[in-house]
Order: C-alpha cells, then sequence, then structure tokens
C-alpha cells in the first residue's frame, strides 16, 4: 500500500510500479467519486473495493498493490480491518522533501482540476499566499495523521522521498521488489509511464514571490 500524500508524486510511482509488470497496478481503489469517472459502474461498497484491490490491482505474480491517501484510509478503517482483508499487506511511504512546493502544487491543482499532465485544466489559477498557507498545514496534517497511522500499527514502513524517485526511479523499484520479496528487480517500462511534471514557470514564480511576502518563515520548507 503506497501511503501518500497529494502532489508527493504518488501517480509517477505508481505507473512506475505498474510498468514492471511484477508490483501490482496500484490506483486509487477507495476512491469511489475518481474512479468512477472512468468507470461509471464502479462499486461503493469497501468490501466490492477490496476484491478489486485483490483483482484488478494484482499483477500475474500474485502481488496486489493500491494507494491511499489519509482521509481515504480513515473512512475504510471505520469499515474495515484491512490487515485482514488484505492479507501480508505492506506499507510503503512516500514523502517530498520540497514542502513548499508540494504546497504550490497543491493550491494549484486544486484551482484547475488538473490533477496530471494528462488532465486538462478546468480554469486558470490565481496566486494566494493565504491559500498556499492553507496548503502547507494541510500537507502537514495528513503527514502528521500516517504518522499517527505508523505508530498505532507499530510499522516502520519503507519510505521514499519524491525527489529521490524522480532522480532514480529504478532505484525506488528495486527498494520495492527487495521488499516484496523478488528474487530479481523487474526493469521500468518507460512507454507504459505517462505522468510528466507539471511544475513550471509560473509554478517558480510563485515560490519566489511567496518567499519574498512571507519573509524567513518558510523559507526552511523550501529545499530541493
Amino acid at each position: 500500500m503506497i501511503c501518500a500524500t497529494p502532489r508527493s508524486g504518488s501517480n509517477y510511482l505508481c505507473q512506475l510500479l505498474a510498468s514492471t509488470g511484477q508490483l501490482g497496478i496500484p490506483l486509487e481503489y477507495f476512491n469511489t467519486i475518481g474512479r468512477r469517472k472512468s468507470d461509471p459502474g464502479y462499486p461503493k461498497d469497501r468490501y466490492a473495493q477490496i476484491e478489486i484491490v485483490r483483482s484488478r490491482g494484482a499483477t500475474p505474480n500474485g502481488i496486489y498493490a493500491l494507494k491511499v491517501m489519509p482521509l481515504q484510509y480513515r473512512r475504510v478503517r471505520e469499515r474495515v480491518d484491512l490487515l485482514r482483508a488484505l492479507p501480508n499487506l505492506t506499507f510503503v511511504r512516500l514523502r517530498r522533501r520540497d514542502l513548499l512546493g508540494q504546497a504550490i502544487s497543491l493550491s494549484r491543482a486544486r484551482q484547475t482540476g488538473q490533477l496530471m499532465s494528462s488532465n486538462p485544466a478546468l480554469r486558470q489559477p490565481i496566486y494566494d499566499v493565504q491559500d498556499i498557507r492553507t496548503c502547507i498545514a494541510d500537507v502537514r496534517r495528513m503527514q502528521s495523521s500516517w504518522d499517527q497511522v505508523m505508530r498505532d500499527l507499530g510499522l516502520q514502513p519503507i519510505t521514499f522521498d519524491y525527489e529521490e524517485v524522480m532522480r532514480d526511479p529504478q532505484a525506488a523499484i528495486d527498494g520495492v521488489a527487495a521488499l516484496m520479496g523478488l528474487a530479481a528487480p523487474p526493469p521500468v517500462n518507460p512507454a507504459m509511464v505517462r505522468v510528466s511534471l507539471q511544475r513550471n514557470q509560473e509554478s517558480e514564480a510563485w515560490r519566489q514571490r511567496f518567499l519574498e511576502e512571507t519573509g524567513e518563515e518558510f523559507r526552511h520548507l523550501a529545499a530541493l
């Protein structure tokens, strides 16, 4: 299970994993609204979604995978014991060191509705210093939520940084393959990875403007 937060590169990591043909097909199977955009008949029932994880989310070698956001996890846990429903479940955390970059990306995505580069933007984003502050707080809260989940479960999951995955995607896949006990790490198939960076010159302009307006308060969050 990929334990992610928005704008942390999770779509990229999931497509890398799926492209190997051996590390599951991770999607947000608990995101009913999102899944129904491409599959109008997608079930709302959590147990039906669990069965989809174990079937559609699996590669031929039996490894299944899914991506989960903190709010999705909390809602599912109200109905389902995931550790029982998904046997041998292993947790992988994905973080982004550049928290300011993540918050700016989140602010833009919430305004445009463009969650991936392949999706059309529904509207033009407008810079708003307070909205970026809100997104920083939201990301921190979601990371803290995952921290609490791991403490409650007594787990120390394997963790990847977005920046490391971008720099050496095969190394990240090798790490997951080792975690899953594969004898040899499968290669990434670049032809099956369709997402690309959405960060652009406007994103960088927002960063500089935000740092100028907030002084030193958030500068430590901008480490790349």
